[in-house]
C-alpha cells in the first residue's frame, strides 16, 4: 500500500479546544486607555490622507452632533437612504477638516513674518512656501464637495421617487383597460378545424 505526501489533518480535541480559548483570554491587546488610543492611531500617517473619521485634536462629540443633525432633519426610511446620509455626513465632515487645515497651513507660513495689509508681499512668499501641500489639500477640498453633492442628489432623487404619487388618469386607464383583440397572425396560428365531407346519395 503506497501512502501519499498528502498532509493529513486531524480534528482538535476537546481539550485542545478548551486550551485554546484560555490562551485567547489571556491575548486582549492594550487594556489602558493611553493603550488603546495610540493602538487605534497605528495606520495614522497625515491628516489629509487620514482614513480615520475622528483625529486626535477633533472632537466626537462634534461628529455626533452633525449624524444627529442629519439623520433628524432628512429622517431616512430605508437603509439606501441612511448609506446616503452617512455618505454626506462623512463629505462635510472632511470639508470642515480641510478648512481648518489650510488655516493652520497658513498659519505656520506666516508665523513670524511682519503682516501689514492683505497686499503685503509676506503673503505670496508664504503661498510659494507652502503651494504643493495647499494644492493636495484644494483637490482634496473639491473631491470632498463632489462626494457630498453626489449623495445629496442621489439622496433627493431616491426620495422624490418614492414619495411620486401616480397620475389618476394613468391609475383609471389601467383600470378600465380591456385586453387587446387577437391579432391575425394569432388567429393563423391557432390549430386549423377539421372538415367533415359527407356523400351525397342520388
Amino acid at each position: 500500500m503506497l501512502l501519499s505526501n498528502q498532509k493529513i489533518t486531524t480534528m482538535a480535541t476537546p481539550r485542545q479546544i478548551l486550551a485554546n480559548r484560555q490562551n485567547a483570554r489571556k491575548c486582549r491587546g492594550e487594556t489602558t486607555p493611553a493603550g488603546k488610543a495610540r493602538s487605534s492611531m497605528n495606520a495614522l500617517k497625515t491628516g489629509i490622507d487620514a482614513k480615520s473619521e475622528i483625529l486626535p485634536n477633533e472632537n466626537p462629540v462634534d461628529r455626533a452632533d452633525l449624524t444627529a443633525r442629519f439623520h433628524s432633519s432628512l429622517t431616512p426610511a430605508t437603509p439606501e437612504e441612511c448609506l446616503l446620509i452617512n455618505a454626506m455626513i462623512q463629505a462635510e465632515w472632511l470639508r470642515r477638516r480641510y478648512i481648518r487645515m489650510e488655516a493652520a497651513i497658513w498659519n505656520k507660513e506666516l508665523d513670524g513674518m511682519e503682516l501689514g495689509d492683505m497686499d503685503s508681499p509676506c503673503l505670496g512668499i508664504a503661498f510659494m512656501a507652502a503651494s504643493n501641500v495647499l494644492c493636495r489639500l484644494n483637490r482634496r477640498q473639491n473631491a470632498a464637495h463632489r462626494d457630498f453633492r453626489r449623495a445629496s442628489n442621489q439622496f433627493h432623487s431616491t426620495r422624490a421617487i418614492a414619495t411620486k404619487p401616480l397620475n389618476p388618469k394613468l391609475v383609471s386607464f389601467l383600470i378600465s383597460a380591456k385586453p387587446a383583440p387577437k391579432t391575425s397572425s394569432a388567429i393563423s396560428q391557432s390549430p386549423p378545424t377539421r372538415r367533415v365531407h359527407t356523400r351525397m346519395r342520388c
